[in-house]
């Protein structure tokens, strides 16, 4: 059905368009990073949806390009590549999409990491 184990409450609880993880965390980053993850999507609605924009916090966030149709029965990958910036400490941004879904007008995602100072190798690079 949804390929994701994550997607099955809410479809039985009558969601026909569904999104994978919202909320993000990429570990630990140094200064000036960039990583990039996605946030899926899935149409189980009997009609498409079109995803028709992003807004973000910061130019931290960058996202695919717009517009984009999911028809029905399809799943699609929307990457989101964030620029982690330059003060070591907690990082959070938000982007959110916008959607012609009835269900879901606005996707909220979250990106967070703990940024590190560019020194020395990166932690997320190390191995045990």
């Amino acid at each position: 059905m949804t390929g994701d184990t994550s997607l099955v409450v809410p479809y039985l609880q009558g969601e026909r368009f569904l999104v994978s993880q919202t909320d993000h965390h990429l570990g630990t980053l140094r200064q000036g990073d960039e990583r990039t993850f996605t946030v899926d999507l899935l149409n189980q609605a009997g009609e498409s949806v079109q995803v028709h924009g992003a807004q973000r916090d910061c130019s931290c966030l960058v996202t695919d390009e717009f517009p984009v149709t999911i028809e029905p029965g399809q799943r699609l990958s929307l990457g989101v590549r964030v620029h982690v910036p330059d003060q070591p400490g907690a990082f959070e941004q938000h982007v959110t999409f916008y959607t012609t879904s009835p269900e879901k007008p606005r996707i909220f995602v979250t990106a967070r990491a703990d940024v590190v100072a560019q020194e020395g190798p990166n932690p997320s690079e190390m191995t045990p």
